[in-house]
C-alpha cells in the first residue's frame, strides 16, 4: 500500500516541487505586485505607437481584401476574423511581420515555437503546417513581403497563444479533473501585448509553468534515449557500506535524473550515493534517511511515460493558475 502511495504522489510533487522552487527564488524582498504574471496579459494605456515586437514600419501595406480571400482558404482560422480585422484596420493594414528588410526576428521566433509546440505538453496537431513551413522557406530564397505569410503568421500566432496560454479545450480540462475556472483570452489584447512587448519571451503563464517545460525536455531526451535503466534486485533494503552490482544501476539511475553529479561507475554504496539518495527521497517527499527501501526502488521504475504525462498535467493545471494564487502562495 506504501508503494502505491508513493506511485500516485509523483505527479502532485512535480507540481509542488517546481512551485516551491520558483517561489524561492523569489526571494522575500519584492512585493507581490512586483513579480505577478498573470496567465492574460493585462490591458494597457500604453500609446500603441511605441515599437515592440511587431515591425513598426508604416509604409509597406497590403490590400484589405486578402484578409478575405486568407480566410476562405485558410478556414480554420475564421474563428479570429474580427480581431484580425480589427487589428489590422488599427494598423491601415501595414504588414506587422515584415519591414523593409524583410521578416522580423519575432516571425521566426514564432516559427520556431509551433514547430516545436510538443514542448508545451501539447499535441503537434497544427493547422496548414506543410503551407507554412513552404512560405517560410520560400522567403528564404526571396524576402519580400507576403500577404498570405504576413495573415498565415498573425492567425498562427493567436492559435497557438489559444492552445498554449488558454489551455487545452475544455472537454480535454475536464478529462484530467482541472476544476479551475477557465480564463477567456482576448486576441485582439495578445495582438496589442505583442506590439508592445515581446510576449513569445515573457509569456503570459503561471511562472512554474516554465521549470515544468524544461523538466518535460528532459524527460523527454531520457525516453528517446532510453536512459534510465530498470533498477532490479531481490533484496529489500541497501544503505550506506554495502556493495553489490545492483548499486552500480542505482548509481546511473540518480546520475540521469540529475541527482548525483558524476557517475563513477562503483558498486560500493559510498557517501556520495546516499547523499544522491536522499536528495532524490526529499524530491519525492520521502524520509530522507538514505536507506533504499522498496517505496525508493518503485519510485525509480516508475514509468517515464507516466511521468512526461504528469508533466503535461502540471502544466495544464499551471495555464489556470491567476495571478492571485500565486501572489499568495509565492
Amino acid at each position: 500500500m506504501r508503494i502505491k502511495r508513493v506511485t500516485g504522489a509523483i505527479s502532485i510533487l512535480l507540481l509542488v516541487t517546481v512551485t516551491f522552487a520558483a517561489c524561492n527564488n523569489n526571494g522575500n524582498s519584492q512585493s507581490p505586485a512586483a513579480h505577478v504574471n498573470d496567465t492574460i496579459p493585462r490591458s494597457t494605456n500604453k500609446d500603441q505607437s511605441i515599437p515592440g515586437s511587431f515591425s513598426n514600419q508604416t509604409l509597406l501595406k497590403f490590400d484589405s481584401n486578402q484578409v478575405k480571400s486568407f480566410l476562405n482558404s485558410f478556414t480554420s482560422f475564421k474563428i479570429f476574423e474580427k480581431d484580425v480585422y480589427t487589428f489590422y484596420q488599427s494598423r491601415k493594414f501595414a504588414y506587422a511581420w515584415f519591414d523593409e528588410n524583410g521578416l522580423v526576428e519575432t516571425a521566426d521566433n514564432l516559427y520556431n515555437r509551433i514547430k516545436n509546440i510538443s514542448d508545451e505538453g501539447l499535441p503537434d496537431k497544427i493547422p496548414y503546417k506543410e503551407k507554412f513551413t513552404e512560405w517560410i522557406d520560400e522567403l528564404r530564397e526571396n524576402n519580400r513581403p507576403s500577404p498570405s505569410l504576413e495573415l498565415m503568421l498573425t492567425c498562427q500566432y493567436l492559435l497557438y497563444a489559444k492552445n498554449v496560454w488558454q489551455g487545452l479545450p475544455e472537454k480535454q480540462s475536464l478529462a484530467i479533473a482541472w476544476l479551475l475556472p477557465r480564463k477567456k483570452i482576448s486576441y485582439s489584447q495578445l495582438l496589442d501585448s505583442l506590439a508592445n512587448s515581446d510576449i513569445l519571451t515573457n509569456e503570459p503563464v503561471f511562472k512554474q509553468y516554465h521549470l515544468l517545460k524544461e523538466q518535460l525536455k528532459k524527460l523527454k531526451r531520457i525516453k528517446e534515449k532510453s536512459l534510465l535503466p530498470a533498477i532490479k534486485t531481490d533484496k529489500k533494503k541497501l544503505q550506506q557500506g554495502d556493495s553489490t552490482t545492483v548499486i552500480v544501476t542505482i548509481r546511473n539511475w540518480l546520475y540521469v535524473m540529475g541527482d548525483i553529479a558524476i557517475d563513477n561507475k562503483s558498486a560500493v554504496f559510498d557517501e556520495s550515493l546516499a547523499d544522491a539518495v536522499k536528495k532524490f527521497q526529499r524530491r519525492l517527499g520521502l524520509k530522507d534517511d538514505a536507506v533504499i527501501g522498496l517505496p525508493v526502488i518503485a519510485a525509480m521504475n516508475y514509468p517515464v511515460e507516466k511521468r512526461i504525462e504528469a508533466i503535461m498535467v502540471n502544466m495544464e493545471r499551471s495555464r489556470w493558475v491567476s495571478a492571485e494564487l500565486q501572489k499568495n502562495t509565492c
